[in-house]
């Protein structure tokens, strides 16, 4: 799904061994094709180092995404096509912070226009556990949100000009799930699982609520319209294949 993809936008670096430590904070991006500008306040990130406030120009090739900094090429890759396959990309105020065995991410604003289509999400935030870094960061945190302990809250998600949802939060222990979430006026609210192994993450929804009537049924047709190639909405399983382009 593409959420689940948006909180590791700036986040697909090559990794090393034990917990991530990083702070970047206020890193912005606003590209039109063939090119564009970034800018942060501070991006601490492994071997990448600017403290202060820096401007960077952005290209889009072969599926990565290249900050120019002053100094130094960076690099982000692995990334979804609805961030590299664009025609304008815009990101507000994303921050990242690690204390102890947590990690906390932010972002303000997010816009991507293809061709075919667009989506914009308000004010997003994860929060879970960072006890490992094996090496790959978006399966390390997917692992740890999914299957350990996790939070994420969404304000609202646009597709195609239409409101899909005005907000949305899940919180996540050992694999048992509660969630919330208003769509069409409504405030639906309910359980369930969530599993992350091989690339693919698993949903399972036991139970979803609008006041005392069962709604789950409702919901999930609803959800259909999410579905391609690497989303499939099968009752009471959401499966998202992040192998499948």
């Amino acid at each position: 799904m593409k959420i689940l993809a948006l909180g590791l936008i700036a986040l697909s670096f090559n990794s090393v061994a034990q917990g991530l430590s990083a702070q970047i904070n206020n890193f912005n991006i606003n590209y039109k094709a063939p090119s564009g500008t970034a800018n942060s306040e501070a991006f601490e990130f492994r071997d990448i180092s600017y403290p202060s406030a820096t401007a960077y120009s952005v290209e889009l090739q072969g599926g990565k995404l290249f900050l120019e900094a002053p100094d130094q090429s960076i690099q982000l890759d692995g990334l979804p096509d609805f961030v590299t396959q664009v025609e304008d990309l815009e990101v507000q105020d994303v921050n990242l912070d690690t204390i102890a065995n947590e990690i906390t991410f932010s972002l303000g604003y997010f816009f991507t226009r293809t061709t075919l289509d667009n989506m914009a999400v308000k004010n997003l935030s994860i929060k879970c556990f960072n006890q490992r870094d094996s090496g790959d960061l978006m399966q390390d945190l997917l692992d740890q949100c999914l299957n350990e302990a996790g939070e994420i809250y969404i304000e609202e998600l646009i597709q195609t000009g239409k409101s899909q949802f005005k907000f949305f939060s899940m919180n996540t222990i050992n694999n048992q799930m509660s969630f919330r979430i208003k769509a069409a006026g409504y405030t639906i609210k309910g359980t369930g699982e969530t599993f992350f192994e091989n690339n693919m993450v698993k949903i399972h929804i036991t139970k979803a609520k609008y006041g005392i009537l069962n709604v789950k049924s409702r919901m999930f047709n609803e959800l259909k319209v999410l579905e391609s190639p690497s989303i499939r909405i099968n009752n009471p399983w959401i499966e998202i294949d992040l192998g499948t382009k």
